[in-house]
């Protein structure tokens, strides 16, 4: 249910956002606002309470909720998935996507040559 939250959010509020700014609607910026959103609430909002937190102080709720055992691998695992993680199906698909449709958009406005 998170992951379907954030999934809108990282939608929805880049696009108030850009509805409420003042600043021209470029398509380079239109697409910067997006990806900025995506990369913040996709990457960073969707690691951080479905991941790391967890892994790293409930590891023995967690891996009970996930069918493994206790394990210290599991700090490693918070940490990464605190870092870089997709943790649902629906995540895994839309936020992938979503993150590599809007980076290709933001190449090929030249985000990437200033």
């Amino acid at each position: 249910m998170i992951a379907l939250a954030v999934a809108v959010l990282m939608v929805v509020l880049p696009l108030l956002h850009l509805a409420l700014s003042k600043v021209p609607r470029t398509p380079l910026r239109v697409i910067h606002i997006l990806l900025l959103y995506a990369l913040v609430f996709g990457v960073g909002v969707i690691g951080l309470p479905l991941g790391f937190v967890p892994h790293v102080f409930f590891p023995d709720k967690a891996a009970e909720l996930i069918g493994w055992a206790p394990s210290p691998f599991q700090l490693e695992v918070g940490f990464h998935d605190g870092a870089h993680n997709f943790f649902t199906i629906f995540s895994d698909g839309f936020i992938g996507v979503w993150l590599l449709v809007l980076l290709y958009l933001y190449y090929r406005q030249g985000g990437f040559q200033k």
